[in-house]
């Protein structure tokens, strides 16, 4: 998670919100380098994140596989 910043309106001080990426199909949580992760997140902890959405590596060999051969290809 990557902290970012930003200000209410009326506040003196940023509050500090932490940037988190979800996989927009299954709804996994990346955890850095440590891959994708099945954490339930809240709507009240959604409120508090900035989300970003990607597709996790499973989610992409499923839905776009003829994608997926590509990326492999080119990993050989």
């Amino acid at each position: 998670m990557v902290p970012s910043e930003e200000s209410k309106p009326g506040k003196d001080k940023p509050v500090k919100r932490a940037l988190v990426t979800m996989c927009a199909n299954c709804n996994r949580v990346k955890l850095g380098s440590a891959g994708w992760w099945d954490l339930p997140v809240p709507d009240t902890m959604q409120r508090q994140l900035r989300i970003t959405h990607s597709i996790c590596p499973d989610c992409t060999q499923k839905l776009y596989p003829e994608i997926w051969r590509d990326i492999e290809e080119d990993n050989d």
